[in-house]
């Protein structure tokens, strides 16, 4: 058997080195495998190692593509914005209490940032689009037949009794059943988006299968939040693809309200009193939250994941350690980065919002290309709302996938723009300049080395 050990490891590095030499010829897929892969490497440490070091070679491919001229980058405002946050994350780490955690923290924070760009840059065409649709659907089907799996066999253990059936939080490939919540809200707009995009039955049939499993884990996870932003969304992602839906959307939340209010009626006692225990805790956290941000209104208190608990000591705060993780991406950013990486991170949603909104009504005319932004637009505003009151920066999962839905909504538009509309998106062609200047300074080199030999 240790004979064997080798053999394996030698094939393990070739795999390596061929998927390595694949990436280095065509960056996009290097994003195809990030994709795919975040739900499952998310809840591990060394896991979160190893994406944040594919993400940083994939990164780096892409750039030197991009200085030889054979990738093109559009920066707009978006990019913009993107830039003077990724900015104050670093300024903020290297001011934090703690240096190790906090580049570490940064680190990883940074990798979900890039990937906003290489999504922005990288995927120009529908082709594309389509690859990445598909791979983040087959990721969510292989996690929500997990959740689903784990359910049942959660079941099973409680002999199938409704009292404790009810408290269940499955948390399928991910750490905690927030991280598969906000997965699954995400990945049900793209499944959506991958019955369109499946030109064969046996894909559509696929598509709709996952679709289907994606909103019965969705239901599984008991996680209110997840479950009333999904429904929200998706009738505004009715009315949005067409106004003939108006009718059907205005029945469907008169019913869906009904059966809200009865399963309130029909609860049990000790479900309701465990919801108001957790929404207590959450209360708790957030009075802690803007005691801090009150008191480091400006500087935060840095990033590392210790910072929030270590002050939770010193003000002899109630909040339970690790409570963090239900305050929301903005309060979170708020204590760590202060007043001003709040506004840079509103500021940024805002804009995605308003540029969206200007690309849904262009695409409302160009089927082949509404279904490209409207999921993905869908997507981002389950992410605003689920970064409003779930998702954290000290979550990877969730900041990658905030970033990453955005990369897509920003390469959807432009993708209406120029194979729809035919028109320009907008923004400075940053790979044109920048392979004119190393041209320009290579030359001139080359001419002072003549002078100097003359």
């Amino acid at each position: 058997m240790s004979a064997l050990l080798p053999a394996w490891s030698i094939l393990g590095l070739i795999g390596l080195l061929i998927i390595a030499l694949g990436i280095a010829n065509n960056p996009e897929s290097g994003i195809l495998i990030l994709v795919f892969a975040l739900p499952f490497v998310s809840a591990s440490e060394n896991g979160r190692k190893i994406f944040c070091a594919v993400s940083i070679y994939v990164f780096a491919v892409w750039i030197i593509k991009l200085i030889s001229g054979k990738r093109r980058m559009k920066f707009g405002a978006l990019e913009g914005w993107t830039v003077l946050f990724a900015s104050f994350v670093v300024l903020t780490a290297f001011v934090s209490s703690d240096r190790a955690q906090a580049f570490s923290h940064m680190t990883e924070i940074l990798c979900a940032i890039i990937a906003f760009f290489m999504i922005s840059g990288l995927f120009t065409s529908r082709i594309w689009m389509d690859r990445a649709i598909k791979a983040l659907t087959a990721s969510a089907f292989i996690v929500s037949a997990v959740g689903i799996y784990e359910w049942i066999l959660s079941s099973i253990k409680a002999a199938w009794k409704l009292d404790r059936m009810l408290l269940f939080r499955i948390s399928s490939v991910f750490s905690d059943n927030d991280s598969l919540s906000v997965y699954l809200c995400v990945a049900f707009f793209f499944s959506l988006a991958s019955v369109y995009v499946s030109r064969k039955k046996r894909g559509k049939f696929m598509s709709a299968f996952t679709l289907f499993s994606v909103a019965v884990c969705t239901v599984l996870t008991a996680n209110t939040l997840a479950i009333l932003a999904l429904a929200a969304v998706f009738m505004i992602y009715l009315l949005i693809r067409s106004k003939k839906n108006t009718a059907f959307v205005f029945s469907f939340a008169i019913v869906f309200t009904a059966i809200c209010l009865l399963l309130l009626e029909m609860l049990p006692e000790y479900v309701l009193n465990s919801f108001m225990s957790d929404l207590s805790k959450r209360c708790e956290t957030l009075y802690t939250v803007v005691q801090m941000a009150f008191r480091y209104p400006l500087s935060g208190i840095g990033l590392g994941t210790g910072a929030f608990e270590d002050l939770c000591v010193t003000m002899n705060s109630v909040a339970p350690s690790g409570a963090i993780s239900g305050v929301g991406m903005l309060a979170d950013v708020m204590i760590r980065m202060g007043v001003v990486g709040v506004l840079f991170l509103v500021f940024f949603i805002v804009l995605v919002y308003r540029l969206a909104f200007s690309t849904v009504k262009i695409a409302g005319s160009h089927a082949p290309c509404s279904v490209y932004v409207i999921p993905a637009f869908c997507a981002f505003v389950t992410m605003t709302v689920n970064a409003v009151m779930s998702c954290t920066l000290s979550n990877l999962s969730t900041t990658f996938l905030f970033w990453a839905v955005a990369g897509f909504t920003n390469a959807s538009r432009r993708i209406v723009y120029f194979e729809c509309v035919g028109i320009d998106s907008g923004g400075l062609d940053i790979s044109l300049p920048i392979k004119s200047f190393l041209k320009g300074a290579y030359e001139a080199s080359n001419d002072n080395s003549e002078r100097t030999d003359v």
